[in-house]
């Protein structure tokens, strides 16, 4: 399993693994020229990190940017999407993944915040990020929508 940035010529493969995970946590709504937008912006900026087996294929990708908290001026790089496909979850590929984004953050020397908010398997991923040495900082929380519809794929 290798793990490299990707490149504005990656734009179409992250896409479709990006599709994979929307369809996977049956979001609504997606906006696929907005999504478009991002990953064109994350790529661009350096944060987008693939992985890819030794036949070449993508299973797995992190994208995100560098901003601030709403109280402080102090960057954070933060994740908009973390996705392993889930054939390959059994893989190094998510940790690998996470190295390699924490090895970004410690490039730039600044703080690094990820989250994880779909699918069914929570606690694998906490302990999987307490293996690699982040700390629980809270929860997120939601609430139906006015169609009575869950927030979440899983509930």
């Amino acid at each position: 399993m290798n793990i490299h940035r990707a490149s504005l010529l990656d734009i179409s493969t992250v896409l479709s693994l990006l599709s994979g995970m929307h369809e996977e946590a049956e979001l609504e709504n997606v906006n696929w020229a907005k999504v478009t937008h991002i990953i064109t912006d994350c790529i661009s900026s350096g944060l987008v990190i693939l992985a890819v087996t030794d036949d070449d294929e993508v299973v797995g990708s992190i994208g995100g940017a560098v901003s601030q908290e709403w109280y402080s001026d102090t960057p954070v790089l933060g994740d908009y999407w973390f996705y392993v496909t889930p054939e390959h979850r059994a893989t190094p590929a998510a940790f690998k993944l996470v190295k390699t984004w924490k090895d970004i953050a410690k490039e730039r020397d600044i703080t690094i915040k990820m989250g994880h908010v779909l699918g069914s398997d929570i606690d694998r991923k906490d302990k999987m990020f307490e293996r690699l040495g982040f700390e629980k900082l809270g929860s997120i929380y939601g609430k139906e929508k006015a169609n009575g519809r869950s927030m979440r794929a899983d509930s």
